[in-house]
This record gives structure tokens, C-alpha cells and sequence, in this order.
């Protein structure tokens, strides 16, 4: 069932009008060993937006982007902090990446099918 949200977000001049999609997806993902890209999210699901947010926990700290991310060109999160992104995750694919091992980021988003 698709939900018609009308949302405005506090921290930014505008006001946001989506259709959000038919489900919502949720994890916790982590980076095993620094310095290597772990994809996000499984492929087939076509996320409209996505929020990730680095574990409280983390000492140090997680770079988003692309299949090269790196702690050189990647959008870093400290711990707590957090990014939303409106894309479509089965064309363009999210990685994480981590300065330190085992730490890592938690998501919540909205996906179609």
C-alpha cells in the first residue's frame, strides 16, 4: 500500500512532497576489516530515500558513497551523525567504509519493488 506524506524538514528551507514506497527496510550493516567498501544494501531494491547513521558506539569513522569509496573522498559520518539521500539504490549502490574495523551504521529507508 503506498502512503502519500507530505513531511517538512526542519533543518533546511523547503517542504518535501513524495509518494513514499510500498515497503521500508531497516539494518545495521558493518565494515569487518577498514579501508574495504561494503555495499549497503542487497540489490533488486529501488530505494527512494535512505537514511544512514553511524552507531553511537563507532571510534571512528564511516565514509559513504560510491564502489570507490575511501576515507579520501567519502562523505564521512562520525559517530551519531547521520546522512539522508534520495536515490535509487539499484542503479546507483550505496557503500560504506570504515577507519576503523567492525564499526559500522544503521539505516532506515523507503523502497519499491
Amino acid at each position: 500500500m503506498s502512503i502519500t506524506k507530505q513531511a517538512q524538514l526542519k533543518d533546511m528551507n523547503y517542504e518535501v512532497i513524495h509518494n513514499v514506497g510500498n515497503y521500508i527496510l531497516h539494518g545495521v550493516k558493518t565494515v569487518t576489516t577498514a579501508g574495504t567498501q561494503v555495499i549497503l544494501l542487497t540489490s533488486g531494491q529501488e530505494t527512494l530515500y535512505i537514511t544512514i547513521k553511524a552507531l553511537a558506539a563507532n571510534a571512528g569513522t564511516i565514509y559513504v558513497g560510491d564502489l570507490d569509496v575511501s576515507s579520501s573522498n567519502g562523505f564521512a559520518l562520525a559517530a551519531s551523525e547521520e546522512v539522508t539521500l534520495a536515490v535509487d539504490h539499484s542503479k546507483v549502490p550505496i557503500y560504506i567504509d570504515s577507519s576503523d574495523a567492525g564499526e559500522g551504521v544503521s539505516y532506515i529507508g523507503w523502497y519499491v519493488r
